[in-house]
């Protein structure tokens, strides 16, 4: 097991926290393990779509996606841990619209809060600190 996803396993995250980590909160997780592991060099991505090459917009100019995680290397981070590309496609693009393909759009990090705070029901600043604490004291 890699250091990351032996940092997300071995975390006392709750029954509770992986739950609203996978279907609400998951760009707060996402920042949360970002500045965790920081010094591993992280990306931030969301899981989204693409038409003709481009990143889907909405008609406000918002980018449409449909989950958050980080990626370290190669390899992609959520709550559960470690995840392969068709796994979060799979689980999390199903919803594109008509003629959308699955995307992983990297953003910078400034970018990604943007984003994140776009959607109202995404963000829960309550949660980002507790998982953060539970990151870092977990790499104490």
């Amino acid at each position: 097991m890699d250091p990351v996803e032996n940092l997300i396993i071995n975390a006392p995250l709750t029954d509770d926290d992986r739950d609203i980590g996978t279907s609400g909160l998951c760009g707060m997780f996402a920042l949360a393990l970002y500045r965790a592991v920081i010094d591993q060099h992280p990306r931030l991505v969301l899981i989204g779509g693409k038409r003709e090459g481009k990143p889907i917009r909405t008609k406000s100019g918002k980018l449409y996606w449909s989950h958050a995680a980080v990626k370290v290397g190669t390899n992609f981070y959520d709550i559960d841990g470690k995840q392969q590309i068709s796994w979060l496609f799979s689980n999390y693009a199903w919803s594109l619209p008509l003629g959308a393909e699955p995307e992983i759009i990297e953003l910078p990090p400034e970018e990604f809060v943007k984003e994140i705070k776009s959607v109202n029901n995404a963000r829960d600043r309550r949660y980002y600190i507790r998982w953060k604490t539970i990151l870092s004291n977990q790499l104490a």
